[in-house]
C-alpha cells in the first residue's frame, strides 16, 4: 500500500478526465512518452545521485531509492511512497519534490491520487502526505491483526468465503426493509445507511438486522462490491503494511489504488450533517 503521484504528458485536462487517461488501456501516440524522453528524464534523476539503482526492460524503468520507488512507462510515469514513517523524513521529502520536478521540469502534468489536486504552485508533498500517513495509520491500527495464512492462496480461500458469507446478509435487509434499494448500484449506498441509521434508532441490531458487529463489516464490504461492480476495481489479497500479514482488499486494475476492508465501528458518530457519508466517500474516492 503506497501513496502514489502520477504523471502524463497530456495537458489541459480535468481531475476526472486524467483519472479515466491513467485508466486507458490505448494510450495515442501523441501522449506517449518518447524513449529519448524517458532517457532524458531518467538521466536527470540519476545525476542527483540519491537512489540505489536503476532497473531498464523493454517496457519500463525503475528506479529505487532507498524507501520509494518510480516507475516509468510510455504511457505515465509513477512515484511510489509506502506508508511508512522513515518517508516523514525531511531526506525523503527532499527527494520525492526533486523527482517531482524533473517530471514537471519535463512537460508532465502531475496527479495526486489521494488528494485529488493536480502538481502546482500551491501543492505541498510533505503536507499532503503528512496528513494521508495519519489517516491511513489510524485506520490499519484499529484493524484487527489478520489472520496468519500458509501461502496467498489459502487467505483468498478464506477471504472470500468470508466475503460471500458476510454479503450474503443483504438478503436480511431486503426482507426487512422491500422498499429500499439494495442491489450494489452506487445510489444504494444511501439507502444501506437508511437502513442502519433506522436499526440503530429502533434496536433492530440481532433482531430482524445482523448485529451490530456484523453490520459494521457488512458496511466496508457492500461498499467495496459497489466498487468493484462499477468502477473497474477487482477483490485482491494485498499485505498490510502495517501488521505485515494477508488481508482482504480491493485495488483498481492497474493496482494503482488500494483499498484495504476493515469494519466501520465508528460509522454510528457520524453527525446528522454528514449523513450518505458511504455515497459522499463513494464518490470523492473515486
Amino acid at each position: 500500500m503506497s501513496y502514489d503521484i502520477h504523471f502524463i504528458k497530456k495537458k489541459d485536462i480535468t481531475i476526472q478526465e486524467s483519472l479515466e487517461f491513467l485508466e486507458k488501456q490505448k494510450i495515442s501516440k501523441e501522449y506517449q512518452f518518447s524513449e529519448s524522453e524517458t532517457k532524458q528524464m531518467v538521466s536527470e534523476i540519476v545525476e542527483m545521485n540519491q537512489h540505489k539503482g536503476v532497473d531498464t526492460t523493454k517496457d519500463s524503468t525503475v528506479i529505487d531509492f532507498d524507501t520509494f520507488q518510480v516507475s516509468m512507462y510510455d504511457t505515465q510515469l509513477t512515484i511510489s511512497i509506502p506508508y511508512v514513517k522513515e518517508n516523514l523524513a525531511q531526506k525523503i521529502i527532499v527527494q520525492v519534490n526533486c523527482v517531482i520536478d524533473v517530471f514537471l521540469e519535463n512537460g508532465c502534468s502531475g496527479l495526486d491520487g489521494q488528494s485529488e489536486k493536480f502538481i502546482d504552485d500551491d501543492y505541498s508533498f510533505k503536507t499532503s502526505f503528512a496528513k494521508s500517513f495519519n489517516v491511513v495509520t489510524a485506520s490499519v491500527e484499529t484493524d484487527e491483526k489478520g489472520k496468519e495464512f500458509a501461502n496467498k492462496e489459502a487467505a483468498e480461500k478464506f477471504y472470500f468465503a468470508d466475503r460471500d458469507k458476510v454479503l450474503s446478509q443483504v438478503e436480511t435487509l431486503k426482507a426487512a426493509y422491500p422498499k429500499k434499494k439494495l442491489d450494489f448500484s452506487p445510489e444504494s449506498l444511501k439507502h444501506l445507511e437508511w437502513v442502519f441509521y433506522e436499526g440503530l434508532e429502533n434496536e433492530e441490531f440481532g433482531k430482524t438486522l445482523p448485529t451490530k458487529k456484523e453490520f459494521y463489516k457488512l458496511l466496508s464490504m457492500y461498499k467495496a462490491k459497489v466498487y468493484v461492480d462499477h468502477k473497474a476495481y477487482v477483490w485482491s489479497i494485498c499485505e498490510n503494511f502495517h501488521h505485515k500479514t494477508l488481508q482482504l482488499a480491493i485495488q483498481n486494475k492497474k493496482g494503482m489504488h488500494t483499498i484495504f476492508i476493515s469494519p466501520r465501528n465508528n460509522f454510528e458518530d457520524f453527525p446528522d450533517t454528514k449523513k450518505q457519508a458511504l455515497l459522499k466517500e463513494y464518490g470523492r474516492e473515486v
